[in-house]
């Protein structure tokens, strides 16, 4: 008797196509409705509107930005951003917007957006935006160690050719727009696009006291807050300007000579082991110091932490440094000159490398990366409109995926594994903002009907949007 083998059922090939058009009012990105959501339940739409000067013309500038940053978290980038979305009627009636202008106009509207005054108004928007983030947030799951609310400034040299009014070369670089932003946590607090005579180090200093009035000093986190930047911003203005008000920071301090020079003089003795446990994971060897370094027109000397390691089969000490002003009982340690002191000066620092990372969700995932127009103006009106669509989208992970991140934290505590971040943008869009649904508006009710999309994607939106009407 021949044994009979279970033959695999097979899935019926498609032989023939055809298409047909509906008239029904469905939109692609329904998943959008999480971040109208969120808008609508923090007030930033309006509080945005009262913000922004008035538009003559036939369309309302709220609306532009409204459709801008829907845009731009569709997909979207550049002049077309607008243009993209403006035959999608059933997301414009989800945005509230009955009409959206062309591309030409759009353009037109982002040198008006990039002016001094409504520039101004768009910043301390962002601000207000990010404070309101900041309140609804569990700041547990993005604080520092010992209780520090990290706030990390840092510029990126965005690509474009010498022709765009504004760009610089830097070596080493490349030519571009320098962007500078503050970040605290991983809210962008404020944006700035430089002129050719600026740079990074001024796009950041003129925008501490709009980060200290919208932000910091509201949350009354000025004596909590911890700023990091890099070697670039370890020189006299930077840290007296972050002195006079009385902040605590870490800031590299590899570009001075005074610096390389004092740990180099150091004695053997005061290099101190880091523990096996502690190194980095690429080395043999690990040590740390603490020293003082006084240079060329600072009134006062400034604790140098330093730090060298060898890599795996060199021979060679590595050495980087770092500037503080921390006080030693902040760290739970008796004295500055305690191992214990150094070690955890670096622990704080190496949070920087990973805030460094949210300039991939706006350089790479919202196409920050490329400036798209010759003017300065409008270059600096699309940024800050793609800073708003970041803190948006950031927003609607923060406080939507709380619950979600919680439970993977507890299963990487099982396993052993590193724990769960937040969504990138890409991945919030591929799961959750490209929804599809039919979408119905009456008397200011807005009623989706989702098509489709994944029983896993349709839990996790449930899961969001509960999360977002509960803050």
């Amino acid at each position: 008797m021949k044994n009979k083998s279970k033959q695999r059922k097979k899935a019926k090939q498609i032989r023939s196509y055809e298409y047909e058009f509906s008239e029904d009012s469905v939109s692609s990105f329904g998943g959008l409705s999480l971040t109208e959501y969120l808008a609508n339940r923090l007030g930033l739409w309006k509080s945005l509107q009262d913000q922004v000067p008035d538009r003559q013309g036939k369309y309302e500038r709220i609306d532009i930005i409204r459709g801008a940053v829907g845009g731009l978290l569709s997909g979207s980038r550049g002049t077309a951003s607008l243009s993209e979305i403006a035959e999608d009627e059933a997301l414009l009636k989800l945005l509230g917007i009955k009409e959206l202008p062309g591309e030409k106009i759009f353009w037109e509207e982002l040198e008006r957006l990039g002016a001094d005054k409504v520039l101004e108004a768009l910043n301390e928007g962002l601000s207000q935006w990010a404070r309101k983030l900041l309140q609804r947030c569990n700041e547990d799951e993005w604080l520092n160690a010992h209780g520090f609310i990290p706030v990390f400034g840092d510029g990126s040299l965005l690509e474009g050719s010498g022709r765009r009014e504004g760009a610089k070369s830097i070596p080493g670089k490349g030519t571009g727009l320098m962007w500078s932003n503050w970040f605290v946590g991983p809210v962008m607090a404020t944006q700035h696009l430089s002129a050719e005579a600026e740079g990074e180090q001024k796009g950041l200093m003129d925008k501490l006291d709009l980060l200290l009035k919208e932000v910091i000093e509201p949350l009354q986190w000025r004596s909590k807050s911890l700023f990091l930047m890099d070697s670039l911003h370890g020189d006299g203005p930077t840290l007296d300007r972050l002195e006079a008000e009385n902040l605590y920071y870490v800031i590299g301090a590899n570009k001075l000579q005074a610096a390389r020079k004092a740990l180099d003089e150091l004695p053997q003795w005061q290099w101190q082991d880091v523990p096996q446990n502690q190194r980095r994971s690429d080395s043999d060897d690990e040590q740390t110091c603490v020293a003082w370094v006084h240079c060329k027109g600072w009134p006062e000397k400034r604790l140098l932490v330093g730090k060298r390691f060898k890599r795996k089969g060199e021979l060679i000490w590595n050495t980087v440094s770092v500037i503080t002003n921390l006080p030693a009982a902040r760290l739970q340690e008796s004295s500055q000159n305690d191992p214990g002191f150094a070690r955890k000066v670096w622990q704080l620092y190496s949070s920087k490398m990973g805030m460094e990372n949210y300039f991939k969700d706006v350089l790479i995932d919202l196409s920050g990366h490329r400036v798209p127009c010759n003017k300065l103006s409008h270059n600096r009106g699309y940024y800050a409109l793609l800073s708003l669509a970041y803190n948006l989208s950031r927003g609607v992970d923060l406080i939507g995926g709380q619950a979600l991140r919680e439970e993977k934290r507890e299963q990487a505590k099982r396993h052993k594994r590193a724990p769960a971040k937040w969504m990138r943008i890409w991945n919030l869009r591929r799961k959750l903002f490209s929804l599809p649904a039919r979408i119905v508006v009456h008397a200011r009710k807005a009623t989706l009907r989702f098509l489709g999309g994944g029983q896993s994607n349709l839990k996790l939106f449930e899961l969001y949007w509960q999360a977002i009407g509960n803050c």
